[in-house]
């Protein structure tokens, strides 16, 4: 009785096994991952979406052509502009942390308290809202 048991939860753990597994494989004709574009150079992505508007609207050579080097100038332009994104966000943050902390300077002990507690309340509010949105 024990083995049978053991060989049953055995074979459930396997199969269980097995079926995650098969998920984790990327299928052809599927969209690429947010990890797998992030990691594609510009020319990657760029011929990946020419390949995908070949086969969708089946473009004669010349097309293929004009499409991937229209592709690519976007690609590049948006990865400098994306560059340039961050520096600003790094930048706003600096920002943000000093004028914080010039006006807790400012604020009384109680009000530093309120202003804790506002803080606390709001993040809360935005952590539901971020669980309400995410896809299941």
């Amino acid at each position: 009785m024990k083995k049978l048991m053991t060989t049953i939860g055995l074979g459930i753990i396997m199969a269980i096994t097995s079926v995650t597994f098969a998920q984790d494989q990327p299928q052809k004709g599927k969209k690429l991952q947010k990890e797998d574009r992030k990691n594609m150079s510009s020319e990657e992505k760029a011929k990946h979406k020419t390949d995908r508007m070949t086969k969708q609207l089946k473009l004669s050579e010349a097309q293929v052509k004009q499409v991937y080097d229209a592709n690519l100038k976007f690609e590049n332009e948006v990865k400098v502009l994306r560059t340039e994104a961050k520096k600003i966000k790094a930048e706003v943050k600096v920002k943000r942390l000093a004028k914080r902390t010039e006006i807790e300077k400012i604020l009384t002990p109680e009000q530093l308290v309120k202003v804790k507690e506002m803080e606390a309340k709001r993040k809360a509010k935005r952590q539901s809202k971020a669980g309400e949105h995410r896809p299941k």
